[in-house]
């Protein structure tokens, strides 16, 4: 058997016990509620108003309970998803890929996601799907033969973090709720000390953040911060045209604040839930696959950035 079929077949064990119990659950409530119903119609000399009523509510809890207990089933079920299932593929993943991927389900970071000001500060609802993080190792002996020569001890250190989102942004205005969002959202953790936007122009996705503008070009919307000079860097627009060249279509967004730059990428979710029997060898190689993607994406917007 290979890891995967062990996986496969742990995941599916897991999560057909799961849906068992609360199976289980719902039969003793259903047999609870018909003897409760069955004694009390035994007792005809309650008048006939009470006696429905009673009826009404035992319905009520019925009903409400096995909603419950359908709607708790789908959120376990999902959390044995992502954080056995998941985890589990990322582990392969790095294990045969020499890399440092860490997954992360939902992390509450959304104040993270608004640093740069490419999502709207209000009136706005951010839902994370998952974040994945890693870091580029410049191993002990790329160090500077003067740090070696002077005795330093030089140990391996992570450069270039970078942090994908999955992310959606629901635009909420005027008693109305719109999609304004989603994608992908990467975080590189480079150096930086530019203030600045790029945004793909168009109506549906202009949002200002109320720093001074500049007109260099036509088909993007250009924002600096209100100190330093009023232009952009060109390996800024450079990583927009890589990413027009790349999708058929917009909107892209590249900000830069202190040390970050932040560039959101709108396209269909990447890893989305699943039912049980979906958990195959080929949608496991489907997952695989866009998570290479992901990666590989952000390492050619890191060569572009450094």
């Amino acid at each position: 058997m290979s890891d995967f079929d062990q996986i496969l077949a742990e995941y599916k064990q897991k999560t057909n016990a799961l849906q068992k119990n609360y199976s289980e659950l719902l039969i003793v409530s259903t047999v609870i509620s018909a003897l409760l119903t069955v004694l009390f119609a035994i007792f005809r000399n309650i008048s006939f108003i009470y006696r429905w009523l009673f009826y009404l509510m035992l319905i009520l809890l019925i009903t409400s309970f096995s909603l419950y207990l359908i709607i708790i089933s789908k959120f376990s079920s999902d959390k044995l998803l992502f954080e056995y299932l998941y985890p589990k593929i990322i582990d392969h993943v790095n294990s045969n890929n020499n890399l440092s991927l860490e997954f992360q389900r939902s992390p509450r970071d959304e104040e993270k996601l608004k640093k740069a000001a490419l999502i709207p500060p209000e009136q706005i609802s951010i839902s994370i799907m998952f974040k994945i993080s890693y870091g580029n190792v410049q191993k002990a002996e790329s160090a500077s033969s003067e740090n070696v020569d002077k005795g330093k001890k030089v140990e391996d250190r992570i450069i270039h973090l970078v942090d994908i989102y999955d992310i959606a942004v629901i635009l909420n205005r005027f008693n109305t709720s719109r999609m304004f969002f989603r994608g992908n959202y990467y975080i590189f953790h480079i150096p930086n000390n530019k203030v600045f936007q790029i945004k793909s122009r168009g109506e549906f996705y202009q949002y200002s953040p109320g720093w001074p503008k500049l007109d260099t070009r036509e088909d993007v919307d250009e924002y600096i911060g209100k100190k330093g000079k009023r232009e952009i860097e060109k390996r800024f627009y450079d990583v927009y045209d890589f990413l027009s060249s790349k999708f058929s279509e917009p909107p892209f967004y590249i900000g830069g604040i202190k040390d970050e730059i932040h560039v959101a990428v709108s396209g269909e979710r990447t890893i989305l839930s699943m039912p049980v029997e979906d958990a195959t060898h080929k949608k496991i190689d489907e997952i695989k696959k866009s998570i290479h993607g992901l990666v590989n994406l952000s390492e050619d917007i890191l060569k572009i950035l450094t």
